[in-house]
């Protein structure tokens, strides 16, 4: 059985582990876990491709930390940033560490055709991580981060 929390639960929860944790802790234990477990399913870096679809919230600064973790590795990387404002509306210190890391960075807020170049990025990928929403998250995703996400092969 998966058991299921409330959003309200799992804020209380990240608010007392991060009473007792240097800032960032948590984003980095989640991306560390959410990059091991890629790298698990893909298990062979030779020409594997993994791409991270970016919200702007904290889960699209986990997803950001990830995809550079993977790319540390060996892995073909990038991200496909779906925040309306483009690159200033994701987790900062992510974005540069991702790109410190080498991976490729999409933007495809606002620009049909940048929109579908992505699409197209997203379609050659052998693995997708979701960033987009987390548990703030309301039913239901914009024009752009669903296409993207119906590109996926």
């Amino acid at each position: 059985m998966i058991r299921a929390h409330s959003i309200e639960a799992v804020r209380g929860a990240e608010r007392a582990a991060m009473a007792d944790l240097p800032q960032g802790t948590l984003m980095a234990r989640a991306a560390l876990g959410l990059a091991e477990v890629a790298a698990a399913r893909l298990s062979d870096t030779g020409g594997a491709t993994v791409v991270g679809l970016v919200g702007g919230g904290d889960n699209g600064g986990d997803t950001l930390y990830a995809v550079g973790h993977l790319a540390e590795a060996g892995y073909a990387a990038a991200v496909v940033l779906l925040a309306s404002s483009g690159r200033e509306g994701v987790h900062a210190e992510a974005l540069a560490a991702a790109e410190a890391s080498g991976v490729m960075v999409h933007v495809a807020a606002g620009d049909p055709d940048l929109l579908e170049d992505a699409a197209d990025v997203v379609a050659e990928a052998d693995l997708v991580l979701d960033g987009i929403v987390g548990i703030g998250g309301r039913p239901g995703l914009r024009p752009d981060a669903a296409r993207l996400v119906d590109a996926i092969d």
